[in-house]
């Protein structure tokens, strides 16, 4: 699988819906939603009055319908999405065991943003636990995230190598690099681009640290990396 921008759809039927019939997520303003249901809804067991009550991890929300008549036990009902805890090796408790916390993660380190924008964005759609987000969530999600980024970016590359070699040379000698059979060298044509942990003014580069990444000519995919 490689690393790449999904559609809407292709999110939808791919990697989230577990079923036909899930639509995604929406943004909902949380007291009318409250009066709606409080409004039109009763227990079908007493027919008291029912009241949506929720708990807020990160942006995730666990909603519950809640029975008003103390006789009866609370009857909740959870409409929250989870990660696999023990692949991405987090407590259920924590803000990484919610896959919409997770999402908004990847999806800001997509466009370049960390836990400062984190906070700004959760603030300016009226969401919950923006300063909360930006001082322990964004950074416990994205350490929990590195391993299967690791490994799924390793996957990508090795399956981008062994697209571009089958492009560059001839069936017998990719099947011989494809079986390992004492294949000593493969010449392709690559391009190189590197980056800086640190912005350049363009006249000074004593970043410590940086990155570099090998594209194939013809694939135009990431080969290997440092």
């Amino acid at each position: 699988m490689e690393l790449k921008a999904l559609t809407m759809g292709e999110r939808r039927k791919k990697l989230y819906a577990p079923n036909p019939k899930d639509t995604g997520n929406r943004v909902v303003h949380w007291d009318s939603l409250k009066k709606l249901v409080g409004d039109n809804t009763s227990c079908k067991s007493c027919g008291s009055e029912i009241k949506l009550t929720e708990t807020t991890v990160g942006i995730a929300t666990e909603v519950q319908l809640v029975c008003t008549n103390k006789n009866f036990n609370l009857n909740k009902c959870n409409f929250v999405r989870r990660t696999n805890t023990k692949i991405m090796q987090v407590k259920k408790s924590s803000s990484a065991s919610f896959a919409l916390n997770v999402q908004f993660v990847l999806a800001l380190m997509q466009v370049g943003g960390g836990n400062s924008e984190s906070e700004t964005l959760i603030n300016f759609l009226d969401l919950p636990h923006g300063s909360t987000f930006k001082k322990s969530s964004f950074s416990s999600i994205q350490s929990a995230l590195i391993s299967q980024i690791v490994e799924l970016s390793d996957k990508s590359m090795k399956k981008a190598l062994s697209d571009e070699v089958k492009s560059s040379v001839s069936e017998k000698l990719f099947k011989e690099f494809h079986n390992k059979n004492n294949v000593k060298e493969i010449k392709l044509t690559v391009s190189y681009d590197t980056g800086w942990n640190k912005r350049s003014s363009g006249h000074k580069y004593d970043s410590i640290s940086g990155h570099g990444f090998v594209m194939g000519a013809i694939g135009k995919k990431i080969l290997n990396h440092r």
